[in-house]
């Protein structure tokens, strides 16, 4: 159970990440960065 709780929150980090890094992306027009910044958080 421990292990499944700990990959939910991992799974929750990594979702909440992207869409913030999408939000951010889009709001500063430059979409077509952002991969690039993805790549950037990696």
């Amino acid at each position: 159970m421990n292990g499944t709780t700990s990959l939910k929150k991992l799974l929750k980090k990594v979702v909440t990440g992207f869409i913030i890094t999408l939000t951010v992306s889009s709001s500063l027009g430059i979409s077509g960065n952002a991969s690039g910044a993805e790549d950037c958080l990696n």
